[in-house]
């Protein structure tokens, strides 16, 4: 993708520019220059002008995505990030030291009486930037993760 690729944009800002390409376009401006200054394809901006034709600036507007809607609300969402980032998983009564989507998913239910799958804790906490440490480590290269389970068995002086 380019630098100055339009899909990168949020809907809401996409909006916006639609409206402003149709109305620069009415007022003289080039479709084709304005596809390859903002980064849009020329058929991109000759549809929304095709748009515009028929149905006004309305038809250009953002919709609403059809979805299921989120459990979680944004400022839930953010306090879950404040606890798992300012606290240790022993803090709040867990068993463990290190932060699991198993452990995440129990604090969203314990703080907001929210059951999530563990499939869509992942997600959940990457839309705030908290990365559990069962993503951390799932990460690792196989071998990097063999290797730590070996150490920690001969620091713990257990095979297991």
């Amino acid at each position: 993708m380019r630098d100055n690729d339009g899909r990168k944009l949020d809907h809401k800002t996409l909006e916006q520019v639609r409206i402003r390409v149709v109305q620069q376009v009415e007022r003289g401006a080039r479709p084709e220059y304005l596809a390859s200054v903002l980064g849009f394809a020329r058929s991109t901006v000759f549809g929304w002008m095709a748009r515009y034709r028929e149905g006004g600036l309305d038809v250009l507007k953002a919709r609403t995505i059809p979805g299921r809607p989120q459990k979680l609300s944004g400022p839930q969402l953010r306090q879950i990030y404040t606890l798992i980032v300012g606290n240790d998983p022993r803090q709040l009564s867990f068993e463990f030291a290190l932060w699991t989507r198993e452990m995440v998913r129990e604090l969203i239910r314990r703080e907001f009486n929210v059951k999530l799958s563990v499939v869509s804790v992942g997600p959940a906490a990457a839309k705030v930037g908290a990365i559990t440490a069962a993503s951390a480590v799932a990460s690792l290269p196989t071998e990097s993760r063999s290797r730590g389970a070996m150490e920690e068995r001969s620091v713990s002086g257990h095979p297991h």
